[in-house]
Parts: C-alpha cells; structure tokens; sequence
C-alpha cells in the first residue's frame, strides 16, 4: 500500500512537471562600490523601466575597448572599463545574449573581470 501511494505521488509530481515552462532565474540588477551584476532578461522585463545591464565593444584601428554597466531599480549606476580586453573577453562580451547572467568586478573604474553565464533559466 506504501509503494502504491509512492507511485502514485511521483507519477502526479511528474505529470504535474511536464506543464513547467523550465526553470527561471530572476536576477535583478545588483551594484556596489565594486561589482555590478544582473540578468540581461531580468533586467529587461522587470517591473520598472529603470533597470539595464550590459557591455559593448568600442572598437576602433589600433584596438578596443569594453565597458560594461548597470543601473539597478533605484537608479544607481555603475560602470567599468576593459581598455586593453584580450581576445577571449572580446568573443564572451560579443556573445552577451537575453539568456546572459553578467557579472563584473571593478576598481577605480577599471574592469578586474568579467564573467558572462549564458543559460536558458535567464530567459524569461
């Protein structure tokens, strides 16, 4: 009788699964003296339109330059500068997408690193 209420509870909880959408991570957009972090899809669907988090490529003859940001829902901005990003920062800030979870550390304006997670749960 025990196995059978098993059974049949793990057969509910699986059916009851397969009607998910997948799993969601809803990181807002985070700052302090020397981080900023956050979901580019968080960010872009969260309730108030203050929020934005992101990188882009300024490139030019001689070589690039990164900057990455972000602006949390009180409005708090915070920015940093890669002025010399060697080749695999380049290819991780170019392939920043809505499924992206940036999170980059700073000092004195200077970007110290930059990770960039790309993962369906931070697709809203």
């Amino acid at each position: 009788m025990k196995l059978a209420k098993l059974f049949s509870a793990s057969a509910l909880l699986f059916a009851s699964s397969s009607a998910w959408s997948g799993a969601y991570f809803n990181n807002e957009v985070d700052v302090t003296d020397t981080y900023l972090r956050g979901s580019l899809s968080s960010a872009t669907n969260s309730s108030d339109s203050t929020q934005y988090v992101g990188c882009y490529i300024n490139s030019y003859g001689t070589g690039a330059t990164v900057v990455c940001l972000g602006r949390t829902a009180s409005g708090t901005i915070k920015s940093c500068i890669d002025s010399s990003p060697n080749e695999a920062t380049l290819n991780a800030v170019a392939g920043l997408s809505n499924s992206s979870y940036l999170y980059a550390t700073f000092s004195d304006g200077k970007c110290t690193r930059i990770s960039i997670h790309s993962n369906s749960a931070f697709n809203q």
